[in-house]
């Protein structure tokens, strides 16, 4: 299997569309390992590219699982609300399949891109390339750390070598500072980053509790005082590999998914 895109959410009515969007033009071999407490629908029951997996924790201990299960040479984290531009995964897939497997290629991506005020203000952006930086914003920017290294939303890794630094802190529990942390932490371990100019994933905005909602309170509660305690310390330079089992350690069921 050439790739693994490592699903982790609730929007079961995205799903189809979500996943019919990466199989339908893919040059390569492809699966999705879907993780969530609610239910595969019947429809996608039959395909086998398709491995469904039931947990009811946090996305971010939900990726962790997937990437358990994978069977492809790289992965990708994949949100729900994910809808994947026409041939940008071949794009993408002909820069990284020449690479060794300390080399991180990622993807562009807009959200909420003329569906609410908040996607017309930041959709163009988020095509910047400076967007993709640590330092590209003071949420994750951090004295330890070079202003030149990568975040990792969207990125192409090699599965082995991802597991290898622990995939990721499951004390996060929504994907964006725990994708950062790990692009950190690869790079610390000597991983080079490649920043393609492909738009790869036009994402939605949801602000309910059960979307985004849940994800913002996560956020603001657990995941960025944690970002800040680690990468405030100058100790966070010796901080590459963890344990990869260590989604056991988090709560089997995320009490803010309503």
């Amino acid at each position: 299997m050439d790739i693994s895109f490592l699903c982790s959410g609730i929007r079961t009515d995205n799903w189809e569309a979500c996943f019919n969007l990466i199989f339908y033009s893919a040059s390569m071999s492809v699966e999705v390992i879907c993780v969530s407490p609610r239910q595969l629908p019947s429809k996608l029951k039959q395909d086998s590219r398709i491995k469904y997996v039931h947990d009811a924790g946090s996305p971010v201990r939900g990726f962790q699982i997937a990437a358990k299960h994978a069977t492809g040479s790289r992965v990708m984290p994949l949100t729900d609300d994910s809808m994947m531009e026409p041939n940008s995964q071949n794009a993408l897939w002909e820069i990284i399949k020449k690479q060794d497997r300390k080399t991180v290629v990622l993807g562009k991506y807009t959200e909420g891109e003329g569906d609410s005020k908040q996607g017309r203000r930041n959709w163009k952006f988020q095509l910047d390339d400076n967007y993709y930086k640590v330092h590209g914003t003071s949420v994750t920017a951090s004295p330890y750390v070079p202003v030149d290294w990568s975040i990792a939303n969207f990125a192409y890794m090699d599965r082995s070598y991802f597991m290898e630094l622990g995939g990721w802190d499951c004390r996060f529990e929504a994907p964006a500072l725990a994708l950062t942390d790990w692009a950190i932490r690869a790079q610390r371990d000597g991983a080079r980053f490649i920043l393609s100019d492909t738009k790869m994933f036009s994402l939605g905005f949801d602000t309910t509790q059960a979307g985004h909602g849940a994800i913002a309170e996560a956020f603001a509660q657990n995941d960025f005082p944690l970002y800040r305690s680690i990468y405030d310390d100058p100790e966070c330079v010796n901080r590459v590999k963890i344990d990869f089992d260590n989604w056991k350690n988090s709560p089997e069921e995320w009490g803010r998914r309503t």
